[in-house]
């Protein structure tokens, strides 16, 4: 794959280039820091037969291990029974949900299950890690809700990454503790699902604000999001469409390399756009690499844009090293590894060719 996407860390910061955008990204932190108490404190739950309820009821590893083993089975646990769901990983394909999980009707979604290294012997930091990461969605309004089956304003496909054994850990970290409190008050899985997907709205709001960059670029209309109903949240979106547009100015008239092209691109929880498309590590296969195609792709298809609309090219190693990639997704015919409806992934090689 192109090899920004496996940088370690960026050049320079979005919020360097642009001071304003730490005054924004607070409001975003500070709207979501509401919405997690607003749901917290609510004692709201996801349904009894939400796949993530599933996944992690069929993964029957004892708590009592040590973390280290733990983390190995529940892996292995989990890859097997997630593949009877439709979720890929490294060593499964991946179905294309013509319903999305999180999204609703209207977007098309994959799931892909990681097991990305965290700091295990450090909790105060894998407590405050999200286990689950939007990769792309399409829509461009910053909503906050919790998502279960909201519906986009514009219909796409959805890429969803799971660290399962970030997930399973805190699992185990959330049933202890409701075994310390009295039995009327302890909470289940299903409480413990809705807390990490509002914490999924990090991942969907950076999207949210990479596409806002997007369209602003093509000459798209955004959209806004409702209010939400029950809390009182400061508007997202006031200060952002002049914003965006300064930042599409700046990288418009500046001949950059992609790697600071996204390094330029604001997002309000990963910083800028080359460190939320960092890949995790993994094997490298056809199920690893439909993952890395279908996460990277509307970032690459945006740095195509880019260069036709800025002065000068620094990015023909790149473009070279994307045709190789695009010839080796072809010859292994990625799409034939996915169940369900693939043509929507068999159109984006078809455009990602034609643009190269």
């Amino acid at each position: 794959m192109l090899s920004i996407f496996k940088k370690a860390v960026s050049a320079f910061t979005a919020a360097v280039a642009y001071p304003i955008f730490v005054r924004i990204a607070s409001i975003f932190r500070s709207n979501l820091a509401r919405v997690r108490d607003y749901y917290d404190y609510g004692n709201y739950v996801v349904p009894s037969n939400h796949f993530l309820v599933t996944l992690i009821n069929s993964i029957a590893v004892p708590h009592s291990m040590s973390i280290e083993r733990f983390i190995t089975l529940t892996y292995q646990a989990g890859v097997s029974a997630g593949r009877n769901i439709g979720l890929g990983s490294a060593v499964a394909p991946m179905r294309v949900f013509n319903e999305s999980q999180f999204y609703g009707s209207g977007t098309q979604e994959v799931i892909y299950l990681t097991d990305t290294e965290f700091p295990i012997d450090s909790p105060e930091l894998w407590l405050g890690l999200n286990p689950i990461k939007v990769w792309r969605h399409s829509d461009t309004a910053f909503t906050f809700k919790r998502l279960v089956g909201v519906s986009l304003n514009k219909p796409g496909l959805s890429v969803i990454e799971i660290n399962l054994p970030l997930l399973m850990c805190q699992f185990r970290h959330f049933i202890n503790q409701q075994l310390e409190l009295p039995e009327d008050q302890r909470k289940d899985v299903r409480h413990f699902v809705s807390n990490v997907i509002v914490g999924l709205t990090e991942s969907h709001l950076d999207i949210a604000s990479f596409n806002r960059v997007v369209a602003t670029l093509k000459g798209e209309p955004v959209t806004d999001a409702p209010v939400m109903s029950g809390i009182s949240l400061q508007d997202a979106s006031a200060n952002s469409e002049t914003f965006i547009r300064q930042v599409v100015e700046n990288l418009t008239n500046r001949t950059l390399t992609w790697e600071n092209a996204l390094a330029l691109i604001p997002m309000p929880f990963a910083g800028n756009a080359l460190d939320f498309f960092r890949l995790p590590e993994q094997i490298s296969n056809r199920y690893s690499r439909c993952f890395e195609f279908l996460a990277t792709y509307d970032a690459i298809m945006f740095l195509l844009d880019l260069d036709e609309k800025s002065p000068g090219d620094k990015n023909t190693p790149y473009k070279t090293a994307l045709r190789v990639y695009l010839d080796r997704v072809e010859s292994e015919a990625l799409w034939q590894t996915f169940s369900g409806d693939t043509s929507s992934i068999q159109t984006a090689v078809r455009t990602l060719r034609e643009r190269l």
